[in-house]
């Protein structure tokens, strides 16, 4: 009889005894706010163009960083 016992006790799946958790779930990251603010163009057109980009990049334009070298030091945002 023992020997059955110990037997079953073997052969029985230790995972299924074992309470089952559940995986974290995973966070996107979140995507930067876009700021859109109105450009004058000088084309002769009267329509006006709007521009969108992060507050980050608003900030390096006024530092007077391209949109290339920001996205060379930060990488590509919000695409």
């Amino acid at each position: 009889m023992i020997l059955l016992l110990a037997a079953m006790l073997l052969s029985s799946d230790p995972a299924a005894s074992a309470p089952q958790t559940q995986p974290a779930p995973i966070e996107k990251p979140k995507k930067a706010k876009r700021i859109c603010k109105r450009q004058d163009v000088d084309t002769g057109s009267h329509m006006a163009k709007s521009l969108c980009l992060t507050e980050d990049q608003w900030n390096a334009r006024k530092e007077g960083i391209s949109a290339d070298e920001y996205e060379a030091l930060h990488g590509r945002v919000g695409h």
